[in-house]
């Protein structure tokens, strides 16, 4: 399962999201998510987290967090006036988030908005991310902080994993999608996500791109790359994940 808009504007604790714009550019990035793949250290991570929600559920002693509110900060960035994105655009965004993410611990309370008028970091293409976000950034390691931008090639967006020594950049409550590895890989690290060989599009019922594996993929899932009108549900397993990384990652820092 891949990142969409929505669900990077969860992950993210420092995450960049296409904004609308009114021009067209040559694709320069594949449809879709334009994080880095995790490297090992984040899949022994996950796989840790996995073995201890599921000895704690066999124990009887597993159980959900009471939820989580999170402050956020939206930042809006654009070339000129004219693809600047509107504060009641960016309210409706967050009210579909809290709506979303209600019935699995975490709601997030908009502290502040910022619109800067930029052309070199509107276009992510140009490599003025980190100078950017060192400008803008607002909040401590569990703040979440969004960046919309009108030029993200063919991405809808990107975050990073995140960094046991608590850099700046990462995951508030990662889950990762259940495309890595394919139908033979490691996967998500969550039991109950089905393998999945790659990103769907539209709403394919009954799509099954891993048949040797059990399950159908999972279209309605939030971390899929179906319409909106598709999704409906993260997993039990992916709200345990969303609260081991948040309070092994963010909880107090």
């Amino acid at each position: 399962m891949r990142f969409t808009p929505f669900a990077l504007a969860l992950a993210a604790a420092q995450g960049v999201i296409a904004a609308p714009s009114r021009e067209t550019k040559p694709i320069s990035r594949g449809f879709g998510c334009g994080a880095p793949e995790p490297d090992a250290e984040h899949i022994r991570v996950s796989q840790q987290f996995a073995a201890q929600e599921a000895s704690l559920r066999a124990s009887g002693n597993f159980s959900i967090q009471a939820t989580v509110t999170v402050d956020t900060y939206f930042h809006v960035v654009h070339r000129s006036s004219s693809d600047d994105v509107s504060d009641s655009v960016l309210n409706a965004q967050l009210a579909t988030l809290n709506k979303a993410y209600a019935p699995y611990g975490f709601q997030f309370t908009l502290k502040g908005t910022t619109h800067t008028i930029n052309a070199n970091w509107a276009d992510d293409t140009r490599g003025y991310e980190m100078t950017m976000k060192r400008s803008l950034r607002k909040g401590t390691y569990r703040t979440l902080n969004v960046y919309f931008l009108p030029e993200m090639g063919d991405n809808l967006g990107y975050c990073y994993f995140p960094e046991s020594g608590g850099g700046s950049s990462g995951s508030t409550t990662q889950i990762r999608d259940g495309c890595t590895g394919g139908c033979t890989g490691s996967g998500d690290s969550v039991s109950d996500t089905p393998a999945q060989a790659s990103a769907s599009s539209g709403c394919p019922i009954g799509r099954d791109s891993c048949p040797s594996q059990a399950g159908l993929d999972p279209i309605h899932n939030y971390m899929d790359y179906t319409y909106d009108s598709c999704y409906e549900e993260f997993t039990a397993g992916q709200q345990a994940r969303m609260a081991s990384f948040w309070n092994n990652y963010r909880a107090g820092k």
